[in-house]
């Protein structure tokens, strides 16, 4: 790692040596020694503080889409954390060749090049000036790939853990630092609280939204499965502009909670309400859930068909009782279209037997052309009941069954103004965001960057969700 750190280091003080060379031939030589000392030192003053206000901005203000690509089983390092180095490298670099200048041009007439008094002390600026740099550069590095590898977990007692089917145990200690192994594309989890399956998403990349030549494409699309004038292009502009976004690895379930799973929370943690607004809607006869006598229990038949009815808040009590969160919005949908940007789950074709969408046979403005009955369900269907429509990390039902509850609050230019590293969406506002469409979705709902606005404290016939969790232990 840290034979990495310092290649790279030297190639960029390389690159940054050319350019200050350059700089000095071509601006500072042809000045005459009175404009190039008052020059020199106004600009090494200049050039130090600018160093130090871009340095602190860029490195940690803004969230830069660049950075240093390493093998996968390597920690990322993010540019944007090199930069106060690189820029204070870069200003160390250009004083010490003014200081050069200045000396050079002061005693140009009194000898040689070689036979100038000041010789050493030309020398010493350069020797100065490279040797701090080089330092400055090496030690940022190294630092962060230190910080990124030898970072201790804290954990006081044993944790049982299942990786792959198999329990296995780990102690870590809060001074002791372990090597272990990441976790990888593939791997399962199983949630000790809810018993539900996770799968690994490793960190990585992607374009989330849709660019703006597809807008068109999605309009005709819509166009053909509703027919009803309702395709206007603002329909599809909160999902635009189309921008690059950086995710760490998390894991996600592998479907959505289950009514099975949610009776067990609500049978020990009750129905609370929110905002005046119960976690599970039973008063308007469309949950597949019961109560009676104080206790919670599912229609008979919909043990593992996704739970329904839920509201934001009772989606986020779940998600916290068994020990993790709803995803961001970027976690979703990075985890329903991946790296290659798919626009549904397995592909980029839309093919209604691969989910549960809106087809059946009563005809309504949201129904699939043309395909009756392809999936076999009218409305909810048990989960994982179309493994050919897993997404590329073995997520199912990420299209169609039910729409799913995210963590963002909703707004329709999110996107103008979302962050490259790990978005978190507007900090307020008025509705929350639901994603993946429902039974009752045809293919232009179904696709993996359609956004749906929802009151937090609503909930519907076709509304579930799922959990991630991340900075689990990992298998030694």
């Amino acid at each position: 790692m840290a034979a990495i750190a310092i290649i790279t280091a030297t190639i960029i003080f390389l690159v940054v040596l050319k350019i200050t060379s350059s700089i000095r031939k071509e601006v500072i030589r042809p000045l005459n020694a009175r404009s190039s000392q008052r020059a020199g030192w106004a600009g090494i003053a200049i050039l130090i503080c600018v160093a130090l206000v871009a340095g602190w901005f860029l490195g940690n203000r803004m969230e830069w889409p660049l950075r240093l690509k390493w093998p996968p089983e390597l920690p990322e390092l993010h540019f944007q954390r090199l930069l106060p180095y690189i820029v204070l490298s870069i200003a160390i670099i250009i004083a010490g060749l003014t200081l050069n200048a200045i000396f050079t041009n002061r005693n140009k007439r009194q000898s040689s090049y070689l036979s100038n008094p000041y010789r050493k002390q030309q020398i010493s600026i350069w020797v100065w000036a490279g040797t701090i740099s080089s330092i400055m550069v090496l030690a940022g590095g190294v630092q962060l790939l230190m910080q990124q590898t030898l970072a201790p977990i804290v954990t006081p007692t044993p944790t049982p853990i299942l990786i792959n089917g198999q329990e296995i145990t780990t102690t870590m200690q809060s001074t002791t630092t372990t090597t272990s192994t990441l976790p990888a594309l593939g791997d399962t989890w199983t949630r000790p609280t809810d018993e539900a399956l996770m799968v690994y998403v490793p960190a990585g990349e992607f374009a989330m939204g849709r660019a703006e030549e597809d807008i068109a494409i999605a309009i005709s699309q819509c166009e053909l499965d509703q027919g009803d004038g309702d395709c206007q292009s603002s329909r599809f502009e909160n999902q635009t502009p189309q921008h690059r976004v950086i995710l760490d690895g998390f894991w996600i379930d592998e479907t959505e909670v289950t009514n099975a799973q949610f009776t067990r929370f609500l049978n020990a943690m009750g129905n609370q309400e929110e905002a005046g607004t119960p976690w599970l809607n039973l008063e308007e006869g469309y949950s597949q859930i019961s109560a009676e006598d104080g206790e919670y229990q599912v229609v008979s038949g919909y043990e593992t068909h996704p739970v329904i009815e839920v509201t934001w808040y009772g989606a986020t009590a779940y998600c916290e009782w068994a020990g993790g969160r709803l995803p961001t919005e970027s976690e979703w949908e990075y985890a329903a279209r991946g790296p290659d940007n798919t626009s549904y789950p397995w592909g980029k074709e839309f093919d209604c037997s691969y989910g549960n969408f809106d087809d059946e046979a009563e005809i309504d403005s949201y129904v699939i052309s043309n395909q009756p009955g392809c999936d076999g369900y009218n409305q909810t269907a048990p989960v994982k009941s179309f493994p050919e429509g897993k997404s590329w990390c073995n997520a199912q039902d990420m299209a169609g069954n039910v729409w799913e509850w995210v963590q963002d609050w909703y707004a329709a230019d999110a996107y103008q103004y979302a962050a490259a590293k790990s978005p978190t969406g507007p900090r307020t506002g008025e509705y929350r965001v639901g994603r993946g469409g429902s039974w009752w979705s045809n293919q232009t709902w179904s696709h993996s960057a359609m956004r749906l606005q929802i009151a937090p404290d609503g909930a519907g016939y076709d509304l579930g969700f799922r959990c991630v969790v991340e900075n689990l232990p990992t298998a030694n």
